[in-house]
């Protein structure tokens, strides 16, 4: 059933001629929560409840039962005038002026009552005791006017009550009947209440209707229209499972994200908006998302940049761009994440959209203004007039005029003459030059680069006969499939007179593509299972033809793989005890190994590797195999084939200072040499090698020293004897 208390609570306010900012103050609460009530997107408290019955002269049960309508007994507290009550029935029915929202003739109805009311110059509301009391009428609230022609409150409004004859003979209120009457308010306010939480929610939660707001959303290889049902039209290639009570969509290139009817928000992509509430409006952006709440503020996920509109209040619509924010304020006024000098330029602001590095505003005088944004430069649209809603792109701008016709501006001639001939438009929407619109009928039309926005405009059929029947479109045929590391594509044969065609896959969640407009559509790779078996199904469409019947083939899918490229340009470098060596990067490769004389490779993450060479000490100028392989984390890529070379492990040698001095045991000098000094690499030497001429080293068991450090030796000489001295037999 549906609830009525939203249309009692405006009715009765009225009916007392109070204001909403008025109950709210009496209340204590603020204006926005106090609207909430009548709009229904949220329901009082159970204290709150009594406290309006009280200002309104009306028990609970009656403000809070569907079934009954509503009475008061008492004269309007702050009413400016109002007709005259019947002397025969001091009780006034509220139920006529409860009325379905947006109902003309109701509003027609309740501005009439209005206008009669305006009439009287004096009211005085009696409520008569029961004739069995003998008592005189009690008057409850008597109004006179002074010259200015607005009431003067005399006595202050007694709400209804049962009167019975007291001890002394008098009358009064009935103890017993007001203790009785406030247990059965107090308990079925209670009870009443708290259905009502149940059965409406929190606060947050509200009920959105499919509106003129964000009915078409265009992406860049879709378009995605609301119907007034709630279900969506779409064209191209575009994922809208989860979109189910959809009232709004919005898109920047890949992305939608669409609003339900709980207030709600769902996304194709991983945009964090799973756990927004009370949400009334949306906009996508290319790095963020934003949404408008019912008490005006705003949420936003992504770009830290775009979203910060924590300090918003009062936005009545929220619009996205390039990294851009934009709010538009219940009072014409714009607020910009980030800001802007544009914020301080413009009011009287009716519509907004943001394309890249672009934004149009529709003005409340018909006229449009548009910013690049980057530069803070206006666009002329001087010569644009009764412009009723806007839309931006790159660089491309188009508007809906009081006449449903289009108007653009942009460099793209063959656009604006095409747009010539649209008729009836309601909706338009931009992404990069591609300018779609919806007709009053809900027809599709676009113009501009198409990756699937819209239909082609297909050739003009002569009209058939009215008896003529229908013919039904073939098959689809031929379906085959073609694999690529990142899509698959199918294709099939094309269908004489089909215009458009509609695929499905038995994935999980179910790949649904409809309006292909050729005879081959590609969906993502990652919607498949490696190895598995689908059922693929396309079904031919026609405006003037029955749809062919559906044409299934299975499919197994089986993921394409390349093979990653070889290793180039190996260069190495050595050093005492490592290697260094480096070669060319290779393209998809997530790691490489690299194996030294046969040994297991070594995995490396990056194009070099530092080899630690010191267990197999090779010497300086040894050579040595090196192979490379460059691999791949991924299923779809497989490894390269190892790149060999055969390289020179070489390195310069640390050299140490190595002085001896040479002293003759006969104490003679030594002519050709005392002391010798000479770099060295680390090693053993022999000391009979560097002993001067003429002379031996006095202790042969001395002869041989290592070099591991910088060196300093006494070495004791004797001259040779002459027999050590005479040449042999032979020489010179």
């Amino acid at each position: 059933m549906t609830n009525r208390l939203p249309s009692k609570l405006v009715s009765l306010r009225k009916y007392f001629n109070y204001s909403q900012a008025e109950i709210a103050e009496r209340l204590n609460i603020t204006i926005n929560e106090y609207m909430s009530w009548e709009n229904g997107s949220a329901i009082c408290s159970i204290y709150q409840m009594k406290a309006l019955c009280e200002i309104f002269h009306v028990s609970i049960d009656e403000m809070l039962d569907n079934t009954k309508t509503v009475t008061v007994t008492s004269e309007p507290e702050h009413v400016a005038d109002i007709s005259p009550l019947d002397d025969q029935d001091k009780t006034v029915d509220l139920s006529a002026q409860i009325f379905p929202v947006g109902t003309n003739n109701s509003q027609a109805s309740l501005y009439q009552q209005e206008d009669e009311i305006a009439k009287t110059k004096e009211i005085t509301n009696t409520a008569f005791v029961p004739s069995n009391t003998g008592a005189a009428p009690k008057v409850l609230s008597t109004y006179e006017y002074d010259d200015a022609s607005r009431p003067r409150k005399q006595a202050q409004p007694q709400p209804r009550q049962d009167y019975v004859e007291n001890n002394d003979g008098g009358t009064g209120p009935s103890k017993m009947g007001i203790v009785a009457v406030a247990v059965v308010a107090i308990t079925a306010c209670v009870v009443i209440g708290l259905v009502l939480m149940v059965v409406f929610g929190k606060k947050e939660n509200v009920k959105n209707e499919v509106s003129d707001v964000n009915r078409l959303a265009v992406g860049n290889s879709y378009s995605v229209y609301v119907e007034r049902g709630g279900s969506l039209k779409t064209n191209g290639n575009v994922e809208t499972s989860g979109f189910s009570s959809i009232t709004q969509v919005s898109a920047f290139e890949s992305k939608l994200i669409g609003l339900k009817e709980d207030g709600t928000v769902v996304a194709n992509d991983s945009s964090a908006v799973s756990d927004w509430k009370g949400i009334t409006y949306i906009a996508a952006g290319r790095y963020h998302v934003a949404g408008l709440k019912s008490d005006g503020t705003v949420v936003c996920t992504g770009s830290s940049a775009a979203c910060a509109v924590d300090t918003w209040t009062g936005i009545k619509a929220v619009y996205a761009g390039d990294d851009v924010t934009v709010g538009l304020t219940k009072d014409g006024r714009i607020k910009m994440s980030p800001a802007s000098t544009i914020e301080d330029l413009e009011s009287g602001v009716t519509s907004v959209c943001v394309g890249n590095d672009v934004m149009i505003l529709g003005k409340t005088n018909g006229s449009a203004k548009a910013y690049r944004l980057s530069t803070v430069t206006q666009f002329d649209l001087t010569s644009w007039n009764n412009v009723k809603s806007v839309a931006a792109g790159d660089g491309l701008l188009a508007a809906i005029l009081s006449d449903n016709t289009v108007v653009v501006y942009g460099d793209d001639e063959a656009i604006k003459e095409a747009v010539k001939e649209w008729q009836d438009i309601r909706y338009i929407d931009i992404n990069g030059n591609t300018l779609v619109g919806v007709n009053g009928s809900g027809r599709t039309v676009g113009v501009g680069t198409n990756h699937g926005q819209y239909i082609e405009e297909a050739p003009v059929e002569p009209t058939k006969e009215p008896e003529e029947e229908k013919k039904q479109l073939e098959k689809v045929s031929n379906i085959t499939f073609s694999e690529t590391t990142a899509n698959i594509v199918i294709r099939w044969d094309a269908v004489e007179n089909a215009e458009y065609y509609e695929l499905s896959i038995n994935t999980s969640p179910e790949t649904h593509i409809s309006n292909i407009g050729s005879n081959s559509t590609s969906i993502p790779a990652g919607n498949l299972e490696n190895n598995k078996m689908y059922t693929v199904t396309v079904i031919a469409h026609s405006i003037d033809y029955d749809n062919s019947d559906p044409s299934s083939v299975f499919y197994e899918y089986k993921a394409a793989t390349v093979q990653l490229a070889s290793v180039t340009s190996i260069v190495a470098k050595g050093e005492e005890g490592t290697w260094l060596i480096a070669w060319s990067a290779v393209d998809h490769a997530d790691y490489y190994l690299v194996s030294y004389d046969g040994y297991e490779g070594v995995r490396t993450n990056t194009a070099d590797i530092k080899l630690d060479l010191t267990e197999y000490n090779p010497p300086n100028g040894s050579v040595h195999n090196i192979a490379i392989t460059a691999c791949s984390d991924q299923d779809r890529y497989l490894d390269s084939e190892p790149t060999r070379e055969t390289l020179t492990y070489e390195f310069e040698a640390k050299k140490y200072l190595v002085s001896l001095s040479f002293t003759a045991t006969d104490g003679s000098v030594i002519d050709s040499i005392n002391t010798l000094n000479m770099p060295l690499e680390p090693g053993t030497y022999k000391l009979s090698s560097y002993v001067p001429e003429g002379y031996v080293l006095t202790d042969a068991s001395t002869d041989e020293f290592t070099v591991n450090s910088d060196l300093t030796m006494q070495v004791l000489v004797s001259p040779k004897k002459k027999e050590q001295s005479q040449p042999k037999d032979g020489d010179n």
